[in-house]
């Protein structure tokens, strides 16, 4: 097992807030990629689905008290809504957004 380092949070950090990327020029990327795996059009589909996950504290983005299908019942969640492109067991996530509730 491979022990993390400050470093390696210091790495990722800088990625995620300092560096410079284009969200829409890597799902453009990424979209050519899956274009070029699944190939035909007449044998895909196109899913939108939304999955949340149960959070026991407030600290995380769009945190709220929601529905959860998961659990069958409003409870404080995270959700996010998610597009993928399928082609019989070929399954590849095109896109995907944190829903931030109202509150």
């Amino acid at each position: 097992m491979t022990k993390k380092t400050n470093s390696d949070y210091q790495s990722n950090q800088h990625f995620i807030t300092d560096s410079l990327w284009v969200a829409k020029a890597l799902m453009k990327n990424l979209a050519r990629k899956v274009n070029r795996d699944l190939g035909d059009f007449k044998l895909q589909s196109l899913n939108i689905d939304e999955n949340s996950t149960r959070k026991l504290g407030k600290n995380s983005v769009g945190v709220s008290n929601q529905y959860n299908g998961n659990l069958g019942k409003f409870e404080n969640s995270q959700t996010g809504v998610f597009a993928t492109l399928c082609k019989v067991e070929l399954v590849c996530q095109v896109n995907g957004k944190l829903y931030l509730p109202k509150v």
